[in-house]
């Protein structure tokens, strides 16, 4: 399962030694085996279930993505993300108001199955999220291989991976960015010298406080990105909104006290998330994650794992626009690349824009 963590986790105590068993790389003496496991029992679901349950399942285990079985077997055959069920949500928030019908803020989870492309699966027997799941493969390591193959499957793209078992290939369990990042924290405080602006992106993807929280979630589902900064009137940071927001708006379609909806602000929509985050897991959880541009990666590091974000937005002092933002994607990319120093002579300022 993939998810932001509403709640910092500490990071493993192990002290790791780069190059122990020298490779020449900064993580060479590190294995999969070496990944903590959080959940004895990783979590699935099976093929043959509907998007809407299954997206309700993710919503409310408050995880971001899982593996895929085909039904009635072990077999994974790919990943279910939220980032479907932001992409289905926009398409349809944009289609009625073309249509000129009124936005209701109490809409069922089940406004899903309306999607063209959901009912034209339903209508020829494929209501289900067998071909959508495998759409995004899973990728799994055995616990013998080396933790860099985690780390830049996780730079690619993969928000998930899974550790099986070397001789049967069952999964035992899952990794998410987050699970590695706070693995490798300690590690991480030996790099003295990267700088987080080695390694940012810029232009930063933005939306106004003001904006409705569709426009929010179309600029994510659009630009297939994974997070956005909301800026307020003087284009500072004051939120980050992220494609695991959309699990407040699902579990929301289910609950007719609920007031969320995508017709709210954004600030709004994030403020009441906020809330519930913190009577659901009995603290509050900080609206963003910021760090200097003079900070070095390993102090950003810390701080992500200290709030549990997967993006840290990157300030300069007098400054109110964010110079850049830093995400977990950018570091597990780059990190596999690294000697034993910690050097890269390919580290320099990004001017992508992208937010995987």
């Amino acid at each position: 399962m993939g998810k932001e963590d509403p709640v910092p986790r500490k990071p493993s105590m192990v002290d790791f030694v780069p190059g122990t068993k020298t490779d020449g790389t900064f993580l060479g003496h590190l294995t999969c085996a070496d990944i903590p496991r959080e959940n004895e029992t990783p979590m699935t679901l099976e093929s043959d279930l509907t998007p809407t349950l299954a997206f309700r399942k993710l919503a409310e285990s408050w995880v971001r993505a899982s593996p895929v079985r085909r039904a009635g077997t072990d077999e994974i055959i790919g990943t279910l993300d939220l980032q479907d069920a932001c992409r289905y949500l926009v398409d349809l928030h944009k289609a009625a108001a073309a249509n000129k019908q009124t936005q209701s803020r109490k809409r069922r989870l089940s406004w899903i199955a309306e999607h063209p492309q959901v009912k034209a699966a339903t209508d020829a027997g494929k209501g289900n999220i067998e071909e959508l799941a495998m759409k995004r493969p899973f990728r799994t390591f055995k616990p013998s291989e080396p933790l860099a193959k985690v780390a830049e499957a996780l730079g690619a793209g993969s928000h998930i991976v899974g550790i099986v078992d070397e001789e049967t290939g069952g999964l035992l369990h899952i990794v998410t960015q987050g699970v590695l990042i706070r693995l490798l924290a300690p590690l991480l405080k030996k790099l003295t010298t990267i700088p987080v602006k080695s390694l940012m992106k810029s232009p930063v993807i933005s939306v106004k406080s003001e904006d409705t929280a569709s426009t929010a979630f179309e600029v994510i589902s659009s630009k297939n990105i994974s997070g956005l900064a909301v800026l307020d009137e003087d284009g500072g940071v004051v939120d980050n909104c992220s494609i695991t927001d959309v699990k407040m708006l699902i579990s929301a379609q289910d609950d007719t006290s609920s007031e969320v909806s995508l017709v709210q602000r954004i600030e709004d929509f994030l403020k009441y998330h906020r809330t519930i985050q913190a009577s659901k897991m009995g603290k509050a959880k900080l609206p963003v994650a910021k760090c200097g541009k003079g900070d070095k990666l390993y102090q950003a590091v810390a701080k992500l794992v200290r709030t549990g974000y997967h993006h840290i937005w990157v300030v300069d002092e007098g400054i109110k626009a964010p110079l850049g933002v830093l995400s977990l994607t950018d570091i597990f990319k780059v990190l596999p690349s690294l000697d034993i120093e910690g050097s890269n002579a390919n580290l320099k300022n990004s001017k992508s824009c992208s937010i995987l």
